[in-house]
C-alpha cells in the first residue's frame, strides 16, 4: 500500500531513507556513489556508433548526476535525524495526558507516530498539510500495514462518522487495520461500530495507558540497552514495580488498569503493556 499513487524514483528513495535504520542513508549513499563513480562510467566510457557519445555521458554521470543523488539522499537523511530527534524531545517532554492536550493538532499527531515507532513500528508521516482528517501515519511491521488518523479534540467527542469514512479508507487502500487516536473521548455509537468493523479507537486515557507502558518498558534495564535507537528518557533508576502476573498472550508484565465501560465499567483489570496491538487480560 503506497501513499502516492505514482512515486518517482527520487520519492521512494526518500521513504526509504526516512522510515529505515540510521545507516541505510549513508549506505544508500556509498550504493550510488560507487556505481555511478566507477560502475556506470565505465560501461558508457567508449564510442558508440562511431560518435563520442558515450565518453560525454559518462562525465555526465560521474560529475553531475552521481553527486546531485548523493547530495539528495544525505539531505534527506540528514533531515530525518533532526526530525526524530526532535520527535523524541517533544515525546519525552509531554509524560502525561495533560500535557498532550497543550499540543497542537501537527504535534499530537508527531507525538502519537513517536509512541508507535517506540513499540517497534516502521511511521510513516504522510504530511497532511491541512489537517483537518484523513491519513496522518502508516505503520508497517511484520508484512502488515496499519492506517492511522489523529484527532486532537480537547473538547468534543469524536462521532462515528470519522470512524466509518476511515473504515471506507482502509478499505479502499487494502491495508490491514486502521487505528484512530484522539486526545479527547468517542461517543458510544463510534464504538460500537469500531467493534462491528474491527476498528482500533485509543481515546486520551488509553493513550495516557500506552505512555506510561513505553514509559515503563523503557525504564527496565536491558543487556543491550545501547544498542536501542529510543534511550530512556531520563537516566535516574525508577522504583521497582509492584510484581505483576504475566500476560496470558504474550508473557509480558501486564499492568493494573480500571474498565471505562460496560458492565464492569470501574472496577480493576489486569491489561497487556502492549495494546492494542495485544488485548491479553485478567481480572485483577
Amino acid at each position: 500500500m503506497a501513499r502516492r499513487k505514482q512515486e518517482s524514483l527520487l520519492d521512494v528513495i526518500a521513504d526509504v531513507v526516512n522510515i529505515g535504520p540510521v545507516w541505510l542513508g549513508p549506505a544508500i549513499a556509498g550504493v550510488i556513489l560507487i556505481v555511478g563513480w566507477l560502475v556506470l562510467p565505465a560501461l558508457m566510457d567508449r564510442p558508440t556508433g562511431g560518435l563520442a557519445i558515450g565518453p560525454p555521458l559518462a562525465i555526465l554521470v560521474k560529475k553531475v548526476i552521481t553527486p546531485l543523488l548523493v547530495g539528495f539522499v544525505l539531505l534527506v537523511w540528514l533531515g530525518a535525524r533532526i526530525r526524530r530527534l526532535w520527535t523524541r524531545r517533544l515525546f519525552n517532554s509531554h509524560p502525561n495526558q495533560a500535557s498532550i492536550r497543550q499540543l497542537s493538532w501537527r504535534q499530537f499527531e508527531q507525538y502519537v507516530g513517536e509512541a508507535f515507532r517506540r513499540r517497534g513500528y516502521a511511521v510513516t508521516e504522510t504530511g497532511n498539510p491541512a489537517g483537518d482528517g484523513g491519513i496522518d501515519l502508516i505503520l508497517r511491521k511484520d508484512g502488515q500495514a496499519t492506517l492511522v488518523q489523529c484527532k486532537h479534540w480537547k473538547a468534543f467527542k469524536v462521532g462515528v462518522q470519522p470512524v466509518r469514512e476511515l473504515l471506507g479508507v482502509v478499505t479502499s487502500e487494502g491495508a490491514q487495520a486502521g487505528v484512530m487516536v484522539t486526545s479527547g473521548r468517542f461517543t458510544a455509537e463510534a464504538q460500537d461500530f469500531a467493534r462491528a468493523n474491527r476498528m482500533e479507537l485509543i481515546d486520551g486515557d488509553a493513550l495516557g495507558e500506552l505512555i506510561q507502558s513505553i514509559q515503563l518498558s523503557e525504564r527496565t534495564p536491558s543487556p543491550c540497552a545501547w544498542l536501542s535507537p529510543n534511550p530512556p528518557a531520563s537516566a535516574e533508576p525508577a522504583p521497582s514495580p509492584a510484581p505483576s502476573p504475566a500476560c496470558p498472550r504474550c508473557g509480558r508484565p501486564m499492568v493494573l488498569r480500571t474498565a471505562r465501560r460496560g458492565t464492569s465499567a470501574g472496577e480493576k483489570f489486569w491489561g497487556c503493556p502492549s495494546y492494542p496491538q495485544c488485548k491479553g487480560t485478567r481480572p485483577a
